[in-house]
């Protein structure tokens, strides 16, 4: 894991010894990439995400047969990151509010009046995307569209594929945990990361337990014959 950090050129002190690849993907993009791809939701748009009316589709194509068989995509998330659709990423800015539906399909999210089941999952909000695409096969006509949040701004579809790159270049073959890491961090309200350091002046260890605001926790990593016990450090990487 040494080679990725100089490869990433991610700085590290020389007693900073851990970071899971999930979380050190999300370190580099923070440290070579824009930070403005965060919406700041307002109220409404926070209970209309996370309220079960909101519909997660990304349906690619539309069948009108019930299928037998179900497949795993291989890279899914790396596929969705790369081959955004037209719209591109929503940004939501706290001043962004619903709306009656004006005619067009721009970036955002729009509520659908139906009864549809397959593909749809009745009346919610559902993405651009899809909505565009609901559109293009006659599934849903302009009429059954009732509301808009269109986003103030919005990151271009090919936002992402430079970082992608530059994971499959540099994790091998860790890189599908760097992506999906990176998905599933962006997606929290709050996340807690791990790090450990190695230190043998007990003043250091006392000052940081005494003075450091985080939460700290002493173990020794050694074990009878003064080797290294991973098993107490399931975090460290073993560089």
């Amino acid at each position: 894991m040494n080679d990725i950090l100089t490869k990433l050129n991610i700085s590290k002190s020389d007693k900073y010894v851990s970071e899971r690849p999930m979380t050190l993907a999300h370190e580099y993009y923070m440290k070579n990439y824009s930070h403005n791809i965060y919406s700041h939701c307002s109220p409404q748009l926070y209970d209309i995400l996370t309220s079960n009316m909101c519909m997660n589709s990304p349906v690619n194509e539309f069948f009108d047969r019930n299928a037998e068989t179900a497949f795993d995509v291989n890279k899914q998330y790396t596929s969705i990151l790369y081959n955004c659709d037209e719209f591109g990423w929503a940004v939501f800015a706290p001043t962004d509010e619903v709306e009656p539906f004006d005619g067009d399909i721009e970036t955002g999210i729009y509520f659908v009046n139906t009864e549809r089941g397959y593909p749809l999952r009745g009346s919610g909000w559902y993405w651009d995307g899809f909505v565009n695409k609901a559109l293009d096969y006659n599934i849903i006509n302009r009429r059954d569209i009732i509301y808009q949040l269109k986003a103030m701004k919005h990151l271009p579809p090919d936002h992402f594929q430079q970082f992608i790159k530059d994971i499959y270049n540099n994790f091998n073959d860790m890189a599908k945990l760097g992506v999906n890491g990176l998905i599933g961090l962006m997606g929290q309200k709050s996340q807690k990361i791990k790090k450990v350091y190695f230190e043998s002046n007990f003043d250091v260890v006392l000052n940081e337990l005494l003075n450091n605001e985080n939460d700290v926790r002493l173990s020794s990593i050694l074990n009878n014959n003064n080797n290294i016990n991973y098993s107490d450090c399931d975090d460290i990487l073993k560089i």
